[in-house]
């Protein structure tokens, strides 16, 4: 580490695991567990570790919480929100990840999601991680809910990441042109 910096890490999780069954589409949206234990170990995480740590970032393609207001659930129709989100946000509040993006249904959403870590050993520790979908800057609009393009950026400052959502339009029209939708500051922890 370079005096007053901080490290980041970033994890990207292939969301997108097929599985597939004769006549069924199942797996899309679906991680699992070893994906998890692997990109934690390759990244030298382990729970509980005590010290300074980096900044922490994972990314992937589906969901991890619903956003959209009227995803209405269909047997043929394939998942916003990863299959085994459960497994992964016990996996983010454990290995105390600070920020996730994705994408998938091209609509800008910014959340805080609070879970246990060890509940089930009798502590009650919580950790907090924020969770940013991204929308779109590159898709029809007629395929994003709002009918908007956005995109997010990031800036790292000495104490604090800086996630700014920018809502664009794709013609540039006189007075729509990049404007700021969301902000939100997201502490360093140690």
């Amino acid at each position: 580490m370079i005096a007053n910096s901080k490290a980041v890490d970033v994890i990207s999780l292939n969301s997108s695991l097929l599985n597939q069954t004769k006549g069924v589409f199942q797996g899309h949206g679906f991680l699992g567990e070893d994906q998890l234990i692997d990109a934690a170990r390759e990244m030298g995480w382990r729970p509980g570790a005590k010290g300074p740590r980096a900044f922490r970032i994972v990314m992937l393609h589906h969901h991890v919480v619903p956003i959209i207001h009227r995803d209405l659930p269909r047997y043929d129709q394939q998942s916003s929100v990863v299959y085994d989100v459960g497994s992964l946000c016990r996996w983010l509040a454990e290995y105390e990840v600070d920020l996730v993006l994705h994408g998938h249904m091209h609509q800008a959403t910014v959340l805080k999601e609070s879970r246990t870590v060890n509940l089930s050993e009798g502590t009650l520790k919580w950790h907090e991680f924020n969770v940013a979908a991204l929308g779109s800057s590159g898709v029809d609009l007629a395929h994003t809910t709002d009918h908007k393009s956005s995109y997010g950026t990031l800036t790292f400052e000495r104490n604090f990441a800086l996630l700014s959502i920018r809502q664009i339009s794709p013609n540039n029209d006189v007075g729509s042109g990049d404007r700021q939708i969301a902000q939100v500051t997201i502490d360093y922890r140690s």
